[in-house]
């Protein structure tokens, strides 16, 4: 698969903030994909155009890889639960003491 600059543009022209969060979620779930293109894209398209607001650019980009840590943090509390049955305590249940 090839991607052209003018795509990249085009995509972000097309379908902004999204077009960022899908190439960004791809790289982050393990599949090399343009997510580090995507981002420099969106930098570029935003200073140059005025089209994107660069707070949400970080937002898009930050958002797949904060999903990442949660889903990954809650498997290995799931795995340490499945195999020696130790809990992971939380501050909610550790308060509640």
């Amino acid at each position: 698969m090839r991607f052209a600059i003018h795509d990249l543009t085009h995509l972000l022209a097309t379908y902004g903030y999204g077009a960022v969060l899908f190439f960004v979620a791809i790289e982050s779930i393990g599949i090399p994909f343009l997510g580090e293109t995507m981002r420099l894209a969106a930098a570029i398209y935003a200073g140059t155009t005025h089209h994107l607001f660069i707070p949400f650019v970080i937002a898009a980009v930050a958002a797949p890889r904060s999903w990442a840590a949660t889903s990954a943090s809650g498997s290995a509390a799931r795995a340490a639960t499945a195999c020696c049955g130790v809990t992971a305590h939380t501050s909610a249940s550790t308060s509640a003491r």
